[in-house]
């Protein structure tokens, strides 16, 4: 690994040659994802020490490398995708604060119950993001 974090690279990419730059910059990295994922799950159950800028750092890459991997095929893929990411970060920041021991415990169980129904729309998005994939093939 380098000294440059992921996402200095990255805007170095796009300054010098753009999007497609960027897209084999994060193909290049993608064996560097479980060390971002494992990061995510320690902060989202407070068992890691990891500093938040380097959580965010972490999730701006691999925001930026889940749309590769998605690689919409038209806009209504880009929509979709776009809805998938942001539901599925939304429902980590609801995880995050169920965990908070500061919370009162009626607030915490609200914070799970919203994850909950934000996960099962995340699974909704992939099914239609799946289903509208197979119907353009067709």
């Amino acid at each position: 690994m380098t000294d440059e974090t992921p996402t200095a690279e990255a805007a170095e990419a796009t300054d010098e040659g753009g999007e497609q730059d960027l897209l084999e910059l994060l193909a290049q990295r993608r064996d560097e994802r479980s060390g971002r994922a494992a990061r995510e799950v320690a902060e989202c159950l407070a068992i890691g020490d990891t500093p938040s800028t380097q959580v965010q750092e972490d999730r701006r890459v691999a925001t930026a490398a889940a749309l590769a991997d998605i690689e919409p095929g038209d806009e209504f893929q880009s929509l979709l995708a776009a809805q998938l990411l942001t539901v599925h970060g939304m429902a980590m920041d609801c995880v995050r604060s169920a965990r908070d021991p500061a919370r009162e415990e009626p607030l915490r169980l609200a914070y799970l119950g919203h994850a909950g129904r934000l996960l099962s729309l995340f699974s909704r998005h992939i099914g239609r993001l799946e289903h509208h994939r197979d119907w353009c093939e067709e």
